[in-house]
């Protein structure tokens, strides 16, 4: 079955899917499961309705708080927001206790 990466939407450049992708045991992450994006700020209805048709019901926001409050996601039909942000608010906190941080910084 051939698969699409990218979603088009109206709004957000570059919604994508991250299916299939190969790990070095030769598996692969499996289609229509996760997706990235840039801010889900611009949403069109249609695209909320895309969203809600793919059962997408989970939002994680990695973003700061700074870039969630200049440019705050849309939600969509059945969503659940999720703030996870990957950077302290304080600089000098990113590199020590945030669990986050050092488990995508050390990723091989």
């Amino acid at each position: 079955m051939e698969h699409d990466r990218i979603l088009a939407l109206d709004g957000p450049l570059n919604f994508r899917d991250i299916g299939g992708y190969k790990n070095d045991k030769g598996q692969h992450v499996k289609w229509n499961k996760i997706y990235r994006s840039d801010s889900l700020s611009s949403l069109s209805d249609e695209d909320e309705q895309k969203l809600a048709d793919r059962r997408i019901t989970v939002d994680i926001d990695l973003r700061s708080k700074y870039e969630q409050n200049a440019a705050p996601d849309r939600q969509w039909p059945n969503v659940r927001y999720v703030d996870a942000h990957i950077y302290s608010e304080n600089r000098k906190e990113n590199k020590g206790d945030n669990k986050l941080y050092r488990f995508i910084h050390h990723i091989p």
